[in-house]
């Protein structure tokens, strides 16, 4: 593998890290959007 290989790979696994971290914050902030609503429509 070259070393311009090699960078482009490192490259592309940083931004499928990155990728994973927002769609898991995405993830996380629907849940917690979904459980809020869940709660004011049980206590109403």
């Amino acid at each position: 593998m070259t070393e311009d290989e090699e960078f482009a790979l490192r490259r592309m696994i940083v931004l499928e890290g990155i990728f994973r971290i927002i769609l898991l914050k995405r993830l996380e902030s629907s849940v917690d959007s979904f459980n809020y609503n869940l709660h004011l429509r049980c206590t109403i």
